[in-house]
């Protein structure tokens, strides 16, 4: 066989090697490729070799870097679990006794999430406004970008303020608000463990929705793509 033939027979196999992917909060189909075996590798040497805290930092890096390596778009947070679920069906459709095929299926009519999105707390003389919402793909990447250089106390952090879009906070003299990333971390840093609570309390109503319309979560599950 000519050099020619066996490279349009790679480039055919590898052009075979996509999925179409219907995204349920934006309404667009894109086609992305497959997992390879690079993946497969990276997935494997992250679960062999780090303590729970960096694993799931960095098994998180490892899902939003293998979505951004297969779209340009800014995804939702929706969107990327759903990409995720989908590259993970392609290759074994079943996962815990759950058909993923059935749950994209279901996620064609998917009209969205409620959960409440400004939370008012209050300690002492201090006044806490936090509005919570998805997160878009760059943002989650941003929050794990900061979690990752201080991964000993960030875990909790990236848990919880992916959700955080911004915080105002009212003093007696002083009122501002918060939304980059690096100012929730020190955010993060100085409010006491009852504010955190608090927060965590919504946010934990936020991932229980999540997890009745995808069945699994994909950035605690470690298990999800090492099982393929």
């Amino acid at each position: 066989m000519s050099n020619n033939n066996i490279q349009n027979i790679l480039n055919t196999i590898d052009s075979s090697n996509s999925i179409d992917v219907y995204l349920p909060d934006s309404k667009e189909v894109i086609k992305v490729k497959r997992y390879d075996l690079s993946s497969v590798n990276s997935i494997s040497k992250l679960i062999n070799h780090q303590d729970i805290n960096n694993l799931l930092l960095n098994y998180g890096k490892f899902l939003i870097d293998t979505v951004k390596s297969k779209t340009e778009n800014n995804l939702s947070f929706i969107d990327f679990n759903t990409v995720i679920i989908a590259l993970r069906s392609a290759e074994n459709n079943v996962y815990k006794n759950t058909d993923l095929n059935s749950i994209l299926d279901t996620l064609k009519d998917f009209k969205g999430i409620t959960f409440n999105s400004i939370v008012e707390i209050k300690e002492n003389d201090i006044l806490y406004k936090i509005e919570l919402n998805l997160p878009c793909i760059n943002r989650i990447k941003d929050i794990l970008d900061i979690s990752i250089k201080d991964a000993e106390n960030s875990l909790l952090f990236y848990n919880i303020f992916k959700y955080v879009k911004n915080i105002e906070i009212s003093t007696k003299d002083l009122k501002t608000t918060i939304e980059s990333v690096s100012d929730l971390k020190s955010v993060y840093n100085v409010i006491s463990y009852k504010v955190l609570n608090k927060i965590s309390v919504s946010t934990s109503l936020i991932e229980k929705e999540l997890y009745s319309l995808f069945k699994v979560n994909i950035e605690t599950d470690t298990s999800f793509i090492y099982s393929i």
